[in-house]
């Protein structure tokens, strides 16, 4: 069995391989350790196990910045960027991301674990239905308890999301054409 272990600091990493090696049989065994994210990224599908410690998980999250998001199931990391994604679908035990280029990234993982990384983005999304999470940006309108999204994708509205979805929406709106105008009146300040 192989096995990963990451942690941005590596006098942690080799204080859990010594543990783990005091543990388990070494000729069973085969443990590496990774101080950089992409190297191990990059290897992830050779491993059975990959372990990564709370200090690690805190240092992705905060190196990811707010224009990316990282999603880790298992033995899978996906790093996505906010400004790509167009609304999430749940589906049982796994969530569909669907992106701007047409793509789609399924994982293996809740569709509230999804919800609570999107919060932490700058980025703003509404939760339309118990299985959908749509980005604010790319709602065209919302009519007859839907909303047809700038793809031409149509996705139900809960009834008791319904009002929630609409203040939602116009506060959104709002906020642009407040950014709009602002922007607007310092292009015209500096032409001045």
């Amino acid at each position: 069995m192989r096995i990963a272990l990451y942690d941005s600091e590596q006098s942690i990493l080799d204080k859990y391989k010594a543990l783990l090696c005091d543990r388990l049989d070494e000729k069973v065994f085969e443990i590496d350790c990774y101080t950089e994210q992409q190297k191990l990224v990059d290897v992830l599908e050779r491993y059975d196990l990959v372990f990564m410690t709370e200090c690690a998980m805190s240092h992705l999250t905060k190196a990811c910045g707010d224009d990316e998001v990282i999603l880790v199931s298992g033995s899978r990391v996906e790093t996505i960027s906010i400004e790509d994604i167009i609304y999430i679908e749940a589906d049982l035990k796994q969530v569909h991301i669907f992106l701007k280029n047409g793509g789609e990234i399924v994982i293996r993982l809740t569709f509230k674990d999804v919800e609570q990384q999107l919060k932490k983005s700058q980025k703003a999304f509404v939760k339309v239905h118990r299985s959908y999470i749509v980005a604010m940006d790319m709602i065209r309108r919302i009519q007859n308890k839907s909303v047809l999204l700038k793809n031409g994708v149509a996705l139900p509205i809960s009834k008791y999301r319904l009002q929630e979805v609409i203040d939602s929406y116009l506060a959104y709106q709002e906020k642009q054409a407040i950014i709009i105008r602002d922007a607007t009146e310092e292009d015209e300040s500096d032409t001045e």
